[in-house]
């Protein structure tokens, strides 16, 4: 033992199996991300491309509302709420 370290033996090999316990949880850490990462590329692809939604399409607006009247108000067939006095509609 040197006349420097005056921890008992017992200590440093203790620290020395927290080392390397720390050590080897870091390299599988790394190696299950590297596994995760390269099965989810190769299992599912991305489901959408650039400029699409996970929202399914309606279809065309027509400007003809559920009974066929031809009067939609622009935002779905849903009633417009009124803009209350006083408040700005943003």
């Amino acid at each position: 033992m040197s006349g420097r370290d005056k921890r008992p033996l017992r200590e440093i090999q203790e620290e020395e199996q927290a080392r390397q316990e720390e050590e080897e949880f870091l390299k599988w850490w790394s190696a299950e991300e590297q596994r995760v990462r390269s099965e989810a590329e190769t299992v599912s692809p991305p489901r959408y491309g650039h400029g699409q939604s996970r929202r399914k399409h309606k279809g065309p607006k027509s400007g003809v509302d559920a009974q066929g009247t031809g009067k939609t108000g622009g935002s779905g067939g849903h009633p417009r709420r009124p803009v209350q006095k006083g408040h700005l509609a943003s």
